[in-house]
C-alpha cells in the first residue's frame, strides 16, 4: 500500500514538472514573437521617409470661347414630282395612234394620243348645219317684224299679230344661241381627239394601246406625266423639335433665315451629296430651299410636314427616292465647341475635365455640361462652360478629379464652312 502511494506521488510530480516546462517554453516563444513584431514596425513608424509623389499627368487642353456655331439639322425625306398630271380621254372613241416613247421626256403641248376623229367631225357638221338653220329662222322672224312695223303704220295689222312676231323672234334667237353652243361643244370634242401633254416632264408607260376603245372620265386614264424639274422633297419635323426651335427663337439663342429662304442640301442613299457640275470644273452641292411648311401637326404621327424644292436639270432624282435633308443657315448663338473625345457621357449626363489652379498647381476638375448637337467632330456645348475655360481634350480616361496635370494648350475647334461636303 505504501509502495502504491509513493508511485502515485512520483507520477504526479513528473506531470507537474512536464507542465511547468511546457508553460516556460510557450512563454518564451510568445515573448520572442512580440519583440520581433515591435522591431519590424519600428523603422516605418519612426524613421522611414515618404515615397516620391506621383508625376503630373501631361494633357492637351483647349481654351474655349463662346461663338455662333452653324447647326445642320437633318431629316429623312422622300422625293416627289413637283407636278403630276393624269392624261385621260375626254371623249369616247378608238385610239388611232400613240405618239410618244414611254419613259421619255415630253414637252408642254406635245401630242400624246390621237382618237379617231371621224365620228366627231360628223357631229360637228350636224351642229354647224343646225346652227345655220337656226340663223335662217331668226332672220325670217326679224323680217316678219319689220313687215309688221310697216303695216302697223297704216293700221293694217293687229297687236296680236305683232306680239306673236316678237315671240317668234325671241324663240328663234334662243334656238340660234343653242345651236351655236352645240357647235362650240362639237369643236371642243373634236379637239379632244388629239390628246396633248399640259406640262413638260417625263411620261410613264402607256395604259392603252392603239386600237383600244377609250371612254371619257374615270375609265379613260391613258398615261401619267410628272414634272421632275424642279423636284420636291417632303420630310416631317416632330412636334418636340418644333417646340424646341420655338423656345430657342423666343430666347434669342438661335439665328434662322426666313422660313422660305432656309437653304437645304441632300444626301442620297449611297451617302453622296446631290450635286451638279461646277462652273470651274468638278461638282458642287445643289442647294434647294423650303417652300412649304404645314400649319397643322398630324395627330397620328405627331409631326408636321415640310417640303423643299430643288432643281433637277440632269434628272438625277426620281420620285420616291429616300434622301436625307440637311438645312443650312441656322446658327446656335453663344455656344462652345468641344471635341467629342473630350466629353464623357454617362447616365448622369455629360461632363468634361477642365484645368484650374489650386495653390499654384494646375489640377483637373470635373465639370457637368449640356450638349445638344454635333458640328463636324465636335459637340456643341450650350451650358456649363464659359469663355476662357481650359478643357482637357485627351487622356480623359486616365484623368481623375483633383489630379495634378501638366497642360499644353493646343488650337481649339473653329467655325468654318458647313461640315456638309460634296459627295
Amino acid at each position: 500500500m505504501v509502495l502504491d502511494l509513493r508511485a502515485n506521488q512520483a507520477r504526479v510530480w513528473r506531470a507537474i514538472r512536464h507542465g511547468v516546462l511546457i508553460a516556460l517554453v510557450l512563454g518564451v516563444s510568445i515573448g520572442l514573437f512580440v519583440l520581433w513584431e515591435r522591431g519590424s514596425r519600428r523603422p516605418a513608424a519612426t524613421g522611414a521617409a515618404p515615397g516620391p509623389a506621383a508625376p503630373a499627368l501631361a494633357v492637351s487642353v483647349i481654351q474655349v470661347v463662346r461663338q455662333a456655331v452653324p447647326l445642320s439639322p437633318t431629316y429623312l425625306g422622300r422625293t416627289e414630282a413637283s407636278q403630276t398630271v393624269e392624261i385621260r380621254a375626254r371623249v369616247n372613241g378608238f385610239l388611232d395612234e400613240r405618239a410618244f416613247e414611254e419613259g421619255a421626256p415630253v414637252s408642254a403641248g406635245q401630242l400624246l394620243f390621237k382618237i379617231d376623229p371621224r365620228p366627231l367631225e360628223a357631229a360637228l357638221a350636224v351642229a354647224t348645219a343646225r346652227n345655220a338653220s337656226a340663223q335662217a329662222r331668226l332672220d325670217e322672224a326679224q323680217r316678219q317684224i319689220r313687215r309688221l312695223d310697216q303695216a302697223a303704220a297704216g293700221g293694217a295689222t293687229s297687236q296680236l299679230e305683232f306680239d306673236q312676231a316678237r315671240t317668234d323672234e325671241r324663240v328663234a334667237a334662243a334656238d340660234l344661241r343653242l345651236a351655236e353652243a352645240t357647235v362650240v361643244q362639237a369643236q371642243l370634242d373634236l379637239g379632244y381627239t388629239q390628246v396633248k401633254s399640259p406640262i413638260a416632264g417625263i411620261i410613264g408607260r402607256s395604259l392603252k394601246d392603239a386600237g383600244s376603245y377609250v371612254e371619257a372620265g374615270a375609265q379613260g386614264l391613258l398615261a401619267t406625266v410628272q414634272q421632275l424639274d424642279p423636284i420636291y422633297v417632303t420630310f416631317s419635323v416632330s412636334e418636340r423639335e418644333i417646340l424646341r426651335w420655338q423656345h430657342l427663337l423666343a430666347e434669342g439663342q438661335v439665328s434662322i433665315p426666313q422660313t422660305d429662304r432656309i437653304p437645304l442640301v441632300l444626301k442620297l442613299a449611297d451617302g453622296s451629296t446631290y450635286s451638279r457640275p461646277a462652273p470651274g470644273g468638278g461638282r458642287e452641292p445643289v442647294e434647294g430651299h423650303i417652300n412649304f411648311i404645314s400649319a397643322q401637326v398630324d395627330a397620328t404621327t405627331g409631326t408636321a410636314l415640310a417640303r423643299g424644292v430643288f432643281e433637277n436639270t440632269e434628272s438625277l432624282l426620281k420620285p420616291g427616292q429616300f434622301v436625307r435633308v440637311t438645312s443650312r443657315g441656322i446658327s446656335r448663338l453663344g455656344a462652345v465647341l468641344v471635341p467629342q473625345r473630350a466629353v464623357l457621357l454617362s447616365p448622369a449626363g455629360a461632363s468634361v475635365y477642365i484645368v484650374v489652379e489650386d495653390q499654384g498647381q494646375p489640377k483637373a476638375v470635373s465639370r457637368a455640361v449640356t450638349v445638344e448637337d454635333w458640328y463636324g467632330d465636335n459637340w456643341i456645348v450650350t451650358d456649363g462652360l464659359e469663355s476662357g475655360d481650359r478643357v482637357i481634350v485627351d487622356r480623359a480616361m486616365q484623368v481623375r478629379p483633383g489630379a495634378v496635370v501638366t497642360p499644353t494648350i493646343i488650337p481649339g475647334p473653329t467655325v468654318g464652312p458647313s461640315p456638309v461636303s460634296p459627295g
